[in-house]
């Protein structure tokens, strides 16, 4: 009698270590699938005040406006995303941007390809 209900105590936390280790192992999974799709909504976030700021600056070019006033102003518009960028952007994508903040060139187009690319959008010709 007495070797049976070791044996059913043993077994009993066996089964308890096995169930806990398989819960902790799920838990961490699902945490870091939900880090890895709450940072690509961040990055995606950050990317879209970018290219907010370059569309509209490409609007108001069109417009026809006065483009020392706009010339002069985006890099102070580019300047709020900074930390953002360096934060949640990709290398290839902080790299583009810290080459254009520092030489403050006009190579916005070159930012914009490499932001379509790394979200996976793509022009489609009709």
């Amino acid at each position: 009698m007495k070797q049976s209900v070791n044996d059913t105590f043993l077994e009993v936390l066996l089964g308890g270590a096995i169930t806990a280790g398989f819960t902790w192992l799920l838990d961490f999974l699902k945490s870091r699938r939900e880090e890895k799709v709450y940072i690509k909504r961040k990055r995606e976030a950050v990317y879209k005040n970018i290219l907010d700021v370059y569309y509209t600056y490409r609007q108001e070019i069109n417009k026809g406006i006065d483009n020392t006033d706009i010339l002069s102003s985006l890099p102070h518009l580019l300047e709020r995303n900074y930390a953002d960028i360096n934060i949640y952007g990709s290398n290839n994508i902080k790299g583009i941007y810290n080459k254009i903040m520092k030489s403050k060139d006009n190579k916005e187009d070159l930012l914009i390809k490499a932001i379509r690319n790394e979200i996976c959008v793509k022009d489609y010709e009709n």
